[in-house]
């Protein structure tokens, strides 16, 4: 009887082992996401804006800001440098406008 109860001891000891590393590998071989802010030399606030969209020039960009219970997109510009005073985008302000976004134009398809 002591055998039985020493190899399930064992048997517990080496389980529990294996898991613990298994977890601890599978940690390893995942990344972390690292967060990196971005705030164009001060133009987005990290705590009234998000989900910015840039143009594929990179010289335009779309977030929305957050201002009590209004979402409004808001567009700077890149001039000479520096980012330009963010102003309300031309298409918003009148509804609860958030999370833009810019797609491509591909001049090889005609418009629908």
């Amino acid at each position: 009887m002591r055998v039985i109860g020493d190899l399930l001891f064992i048997g517990s000891l080496t389980f529990a082992s294996c898991v613990s590393m298994r977890t601890a590998l599978a940690a390893d071989a995942v990344p972390t996401p690292s967060v990196a802010l971005i705030t164009l030399d001060g133009v987005i606030d990290q705590d009234a804006d998000d989900t910015p969209a840039f143009t594929s020039g990179g010289d335009v960009v779309f977030f929305d800001r957050t201002d009590g219970p209004r979402k409004t997109v808001m567009e700077s510009r890149l001039v000479r440098g520096k980012w330009s005073r963010p102003r309300p985008a031309s298409f918003s302000g009148q509804w609860f406008d958030q999370d833009p976004v810019i797609a491509a134009v591909d001049d090889e398809f005609p418009s629908l």
